[in-house]
């Protein structure tokens, strides 16, 4: 019987071609976009190898001939192990810590010098610039500055690789302390997860780069960001399990940090909506629902998508499309303003929240 692949991470859908031509042309290969689970457990039923980031119990008890199970990425929480065979191999992937370490550097310049509020109040017609307005600070740099790595595994060696060039003081904790890999890679300290509270008390950027596992679910809530600096960023490039919902919201509306880097997020949808815009958020934590802020003290928000496709709710979807709507019509209601010669609406005085991308 020739060996058959089950492929359902569209990561990986684009190099169909390659993957083709790089094993014997008996193999089976079957790439699938599909995120039903029912499908999927049928088509996993004589499938030699699964390649995507999500196996669930009805899959993987449906899954009696698998043998591998390779994820496209370095977590593996969401496989569920309980409910395969004993004999499966199950490999995660490396090798993507630079693209992810070249984010967190994006991150952090863009965060620290308010590059997102300064560009949508340039577009409409305010200058952030201390010659235009006094109240206005000099952007800081990040040398001298300190950065906490939660995690020091490839990508956390990563980002201190790209991030010694800028001079920037780093420290990092993970299972155990480690005093000799903190030498050879340049930091300052390397503790273990006991020494959270200095990382979180010291950093002017938080990374965290850790898996999700038991010890770590919600490893920052409340408490943890009441340790931080009022004037500190943190940067979450892992699991958004990691960091409390709702503490994190009320940090940033309360202004107990200065802002926040999501490469991940809590909710995903099944799929995009009409317009191409992905959903997936709460109904009662809107991006933008913060209070009033006046536009030269900024809080700083950046999210990206991760791409990923989940289950979404009518009601995600539903706000999701709700918040582009209003923000098309408040961007051509302004535009209307300006056509009028009525520019008091500027964007010091809207009631507009943090800039989210």
């Amino acid at each position: 019987m020739p060996l058959k692949i089950l492929v359902t991470d569209p990561t990986m859908t684009m190099h169909e071609r390659h993957l083709r031509q790089s094993l014997p042309a008996d193999v089976e290969w079957l790439f699938t976009d599909s995120a039903d689970e029912a499908a999927l457990s049928d088509l996993l039923t004589d499938s030699d190898v699964y390649v995507g980031y999500q196996l669930s119990e009805r899959m993987a008890q449906a899954a009696r001939k698998l043998r591998l199970v390779q994820v496209s990425g370095t977590g593996t929480d969401e496989i569920d192990f309980a409910f395969l065979q004993k004999d499966v191999v199950v490999a995660n992937t490396f090798n993507h810590e630079r693209s992810i370490a070249e984010w967190v550097i994006m991150g952090m310049l863009a965060l620290g010098r308010q590059l997102i509020p300064s560009d949508r109040h340039l577009r409409m017609g305010v200058w952030d610039s201390i010659f235009h307005d006094p109240a206005q600070q000099l952007y800081p740099t990040l040398r001298n500055k300190t950065l906490g790595l939660v995690g020091f595994g490839h990508i956390g060696r990563e980002i201190a690789l790209l991030a010694r060039p800028f001079e920037m003081n780093m420290l990092a904790v993970k299972r155990r302390a480690d005093a000799g890999l903190a030498t050879r890679h340049g930091l300052s300290f390397i503790g273990g997860l006991e020494d959270l509270p200095r990382l979180l008390k010291e950093a002017d950027y938080l990374v965290l780069a850790l898996p999700v596992e038991t010890g770590t679910q919600g490893l920052i809530g409340r408490s943890q960001l009441e340790m931080m600096k009022s004037s500190a960023y943190l940067l979450n490039v892992a699991r958004a399990g990691l960091v409390d919902e709702d503490a994190l919201y009320d940090a940033l509306a309360g202004r107990r940090i200065a802002g926040a880097a999501l490469d991940v997020w809590y909710r995903y949808p099944t799929e995009k909506d009409g317009t191409g815009q992905a959903c997936g958020q709460r109904e009662d934590r809107g991006n933008s629902d913060m209070p009033n802020q006046n536009h030269n003290r900024s809080i700083a928000i950046m999210k990206q998508p991760h791409g990923e496709i989940r289950h979404c709710t009518d009601g995600d979807c539903t706000q999701r499309e709700r918040c582009v709507r209003n923000e098309r019509r408040s961007t051509a209601q302004h535009q209307k303003n300006r056509d009028r010669g009525d520019d008091t609406e500027r964007c010091c005085d809207r009631k507009a929240g943090p800039v989210v991308v």
